[in-house]
């Protein structure tokens, strides 16, 4: 009573111009639609039914209850009566018990079963030409008499007393006429051998007619002479069959060679009052998937059937909707000769033959190879053991080269380690935070700095140039520069203004192009411990907060400038001022983590991720952070060589 809810083609409706409705004793609607046929919706979904199901038009202007319980339906073509569904066999065929058309069924459960559809028009011998003169053109009386407009101008308007018709119940017995193949008439009783071998093999007396005359009458529709049926002989020879039917000649147990793969059955059923409405399903078993759609002819051809054995299965409806029994023919159809046990077998000795002529040639080929190979292997031997020592005193001394680097690097490792800070003072000032560094190398080109003054304290995380080696020895001039940085100012921004200077003239930067272009980026916070304030700058290296209960984080981008390499000298570092409340935690970090190759398809795990990672995480105390972003990178990497140093600091206030 407040909206309206739209049904069209997209929801199932079998049109979208709508001519009729009508609702059943079930509830469920009837919808008589411009071409579609009939829709059936049951609350919940759509089932439509056309000519394919048995209607005598998809032009439906009308939907009427009968007094039987039926649904009449008028169409351009006629009434069509839907009497009941027949339920479906196992392939589709109609047949069984019918169940009424007003039932209680869903559509879903309804695809098991077939309309069950009387047609009433001009075909049929009724005086109903269509039923199109506009909407309740049919009208139940109250005495179950339907009344309806026709477009015919001798009988404009139709009484149709459904209750007054002559019904035959019984179904109609239904025959195979003849068996056809490759599309050609055959006469079985020729096809019988003769004792000599050729011709026919039928004989009779002067009283009685051949069957074979009989058959070549009915069949073809003259006798043959002796050469016609000779050559009828010699062209379905190979076929074989046990016998011949009696009254419609039909050979039994049929077996076909495979250039004979076309087979047609023609077929009729008895109905004397109206044959021209009776219709007919087939089915050959082992070649068709379901049952053919309900046709009035009444020839099936089957092509190119492939060998095996098959059943053709056959049955009738009544002009009154009465299914007779299926009734069956078996054949079978032979393999080509390419397809055959015994060519199989010739395959199966040429194969092992050709592998046993291979392993042989092979062999005798290894053989003489390997005679020149001994030769060629002992001369070499001699030639690589005098070489191996040579090798041997070279890769001595280069262990021992080896040795000195890695201990050199250790070395390193160790004076890099202590100029970092100490954990614990960074606990000290920020208990519930966590410091996650993974070198790629020995040592790293990422590191992180912490300097407290007062209630002041300054934290960063700075990604130098390369990694190894080169990044490390960057890292301690970037370290130390800091540190300068810091002591003289405790703005964010002019710390990073400082630090460029500092770094470009430690390095001896300038914008020549034999300058180096080293430099870092850098993330760097100012936190005021006590009012919970976070002044933050950085150097393509953002901060990231996520509020306390919140699951989005909250990204502080910063100057789109490197430190160092080819940033001028005056350049300035924007700086932002950030108020935290109890339980907000912010991170910085170098891009090592997000740039990891890894996961299932081999990718970069990317910035977005981590983020992910972060908001899922923050359930959990720091510390647990640390431990679950370590194991989350490794699980990630499974196996694959860590491509960057990785730094990330968490801290929550």
């Amino acid at each position: 009573g407040k909206s309206f809810t739209n049904f069209t083609t997209a929801q199932g409706l079998a049109n979208n111009s709508v001519w009729s409705i009508t609702e059943d004793k079930t509830g469920n609607l009837w919808f008589g639609t411009q071409g579609g046929g009939v829709s059936r919706y049951d609350g919940k979904s759509f089932t439509n039914f056309t000519t394919a199901q048995g209607l005598p038009d998809n032009t439906v202007t009308q939907v009427v209850l009968t007094k039987e319980q039926n649904i009449a339906i008028g169409t351009n073509l006629g009434v069509g009566v839907l009497t009941g569904f027949s339920p479906l066999s196992s392939r589709r065929g109609a047949g069984g018990e019918v169940i009424p058309p007003q039932n209680n069924m869903n559509n879903q459960e309804l695809k098991n079963y077939t309309p069950v559809i009387e047609i009433y028009n001009s075909n049929t011998g009724y005086p109903v030409k269509d039923v199109n003169v506009g909407q309740n053109c049919m009208f139940m009386d109250s005495k179950g008499i339907i009344w309806a407009g026709t477009g015919s101008d001798k009988t404009g308007l139709v009484r149709f007393d459904y209750a007054a018709l002559n019904k035959n119940k019984m179904p109609p017995d239904v025959f195979i006429q003849s068996v056809k193949i490759n599309n050609e008439n055959i006469c079985w009783y020729n096809l019988r051998p003769s004792p000599n071998g050729e011709g026919t093999g039928v004989r009779s007396d002067s009283t009685t007619t051949p069957p074979n005359i009989t058959e070549e009458v009915t069949t073809l529709g003259k006798v043959l002479n002796d050469a016609e049926r000779n050559t009828m002989y010699q062209k379905f020879r190979d076929i074989k069959f046990d016998g011949i039917t009696k009254f419609y000649p039909l050979p039994e147990n049929l077996i076909l060679p495979h250039r004979n793969n076309n087979v047609s059955f023609d077929f009729a059923a008895i109905e004397p009052a109206k044959p021209y409405l009776v219709r007919y399903q087939y089915i050959l078993e082992g070649y068709d998937n379901d049952w053919s759609p309900i046709t009035n002819a009444t020839t099936a051809t089957f092509g190119n059937i492939y060998e095996g054995s098959y059943t053709f299965k056959l049955k009738a409806q009544s002009p009154f909707g009465v299914w007779s029994e299926p009734i069956e023919y078996k054949f079978k159809v032979l393999p080509p000769w390419w397809r055959t046990w015994w060519m199989y077998s010739v395959y199966g000795i040429v194969a092992i033959a050709l592998v046993v002529l291979i392993v042989w040639w092979n062999g005798r080929r290894l053989r003489a190879k390997a005679i020149e190979l001994t030769e060629e292997v002992r001369k070499a031997t001699v030639t690589i053991v005098e070489k191996n020592k040579i090798v041997e005193e070279k890769s001595e001394k280069l262990g021992e080269a080896l040795k000195d680097i890695t201990d050199s690097i250790n070395y390193a490792k160790r004076i890099q380690r202590a100029m970092l800070p100490h954990r614990k003072d960074i606990w000290a000032a920020f208990p519930q935070s966590f410091v996650l560094f993974k070198p790629k190398d020995i040592v790293s080109g990422d590191f992180y700095f912490f300097n407290k003054n007062n209630q002041c304290a300054i934290i960063a995380v700075a990604d130098c140039t390369g990694h190894g080696v080169p990044g490390a020895f960057m890292s301690m001039i970037g370290s130390a520069k800091l540190n300068d940085a810091v002591s003289e100012s405790s703005d964010t921004s002019e710390i990073l203004s400082l630090l460029n200077k500092g770094i470009k003239t430690a390095l001896k930067q300038s914008d020549s192009d034999e300058s180096t272009r080293d430099g870092m980026d850098i993330a760097l916070c100012s936190v005021d411990i006590e009012n919970r304030i976070v002044q933050y700058a950085g150097a393509n290296r953002p901060m990231w907060l996520i509020r306390n209960g919140q699951t989005e984080v909250e990204e502080t981008k910063a100057t789109k400038k490197a430190i160092g390499g080819l940033t001028e000298d005056k350049q300035h570092f924007e700086s932002h001022e950030l108020k935290l409340q109890q339980g907000d935690t912010f991170y910085i970090c170098t891009d090592g983590y997000a740039d990891q190759f890894g996961g299932v398809e081999g990718k970069k795990l990317m910035a977005k991720k981590l983020k992910e990672v972060l908001i899922e995480i923050q359930n959990k105390s720091m510390k647990e952070q640390e431990q679950h972003l370590d194991n989350f990178v490794e699980n990630w990497k499974a196996g694959t060589e860590q491509v960057d140093d990785i730094l990330i600091i968490g801290i929550r206030v």
